[in-house]
């Protein structure tokens, strides 16, 4: 019998398989395989999404849907982020992690700090913390604090600047104005 095209478990190079003979390597990483189970799975390669075997380490279909949407976060795409994270959650909602994905996706990676952001960002607080074991709580709280910060370094800013237009109202509104004109002359 002749060799049988497949992938390589661990690089994904194409390789011919010894269908006769228990064993190969690969040719490009030198990665030992059982044939029989390289075979098989590269005929299953496409429909398997349950569980995958990454170098060696086991990961669950929610593991992948964070991680890819840990990537689209980063890559400024919300819209597939939240299509992974909604898989996320459909797959396991008892993992905090999820939620936490979610606090991440409705302030735009911790940089949005609107009362709609805000306002999804403890609803997803809430529902990580209901979920989550009591000893990974402080993980989550560190987590969170420099958005925290962040929102309440704002909420001072924003107090100060209501104090200087209340004593200088009409240069507070022509000055915003400025601004405004500005934003828009560039």
């Amino acid at each position: 019998m002749g060799l049988v095209a497949a992938k390589c478990t661990q690089c994904g190079a194409d390789i011919g398989v010894d269908a006769t003979k228990e064993v190969g390597v690969c040719a490009h990483c030198n990665t030992a395989f059982i044939a029989e189970k390289v075979i098989s799975n590269d005929n299953t390669y496409v429909s398997q999404h349950v569980t995958k075997n990454i170098f060696g380490k086991e990961k669950t279909e929610t593991q992948e849907f964070l991680r890819n949407a840990d990537a689209f976060i980063k890559l400024g795409d919300y819209r597939q982020a939240k299509k992974q994270l909604n898989l996320a959650i459909t797959s396991d909602p008892s993992n905090w992690r999820v939620w936490f994905g979610m606090m991440r996706l409705s302030t735009k990676n911790f940089s949005d700090v609107s009362d709609s952001a805000y306002e999804n960002y403890l609803k997803y607080l809430y529902n990580a913390q209901t979920v989550m074991p009591p000893d990974e709580q402080p993980a989550l709280t560190e987590l969170c604090a420099a958005y925290e910060q962040k929102l309440t370094k704002l909420c001072v800013v924003c107090e100060q600047e209501k104090e200087q237009a209340k004593q200088q109202p009409k240069r507070a509104i022509k000055e915003c104005r400025l601004t405004w004109k500005d934003d828009f002359d560039t």
